[in-house]
């Protein structure tokens, strides 16, 4: 019992210390913004898998750039660059 009470106050705290810090522990109820465009990003936008939802990013639907849960842009892997290249076809 003591052991499950000091994961669950280990939690709490990893998730506290995320949020000061701005890290991937952490949670971010605020709206997410484009750094690129000054875009709304609505949330789980251009998802393509369950990771993506869980860590918070998300897929600008003005310019396509990948952001992450605090609005930071973030480097696409292989399967995001072949999507937008996917959306940018499309668009066009």
């Amino acid at each position: 019992m003591l052991l499950l009470i000091f994961a669950a106050i280990l939690c709490m705290v990893l998730i506290l210390w995320g949020t000061v810090s701005k890290n991937a522990w952490g949670l971010n109820l605020r709206k997410l913004v484009c750094p690129r465009c000054i875009h709304t990003v609505p949330r789980g936008a251009g998802l393509i898998g369950a990771w993506r939802f869980f860590a918070g990013r998300a897929t600008c639907p003005n310019c396509h750039t990948l952001v992450n849960k605090w609005g930071r842009e973030q480097m696409p892997n292989e399967k995001d660059r072949k999507r937008a290249q996917r959306n940018q076809r499309k668009d066009s």
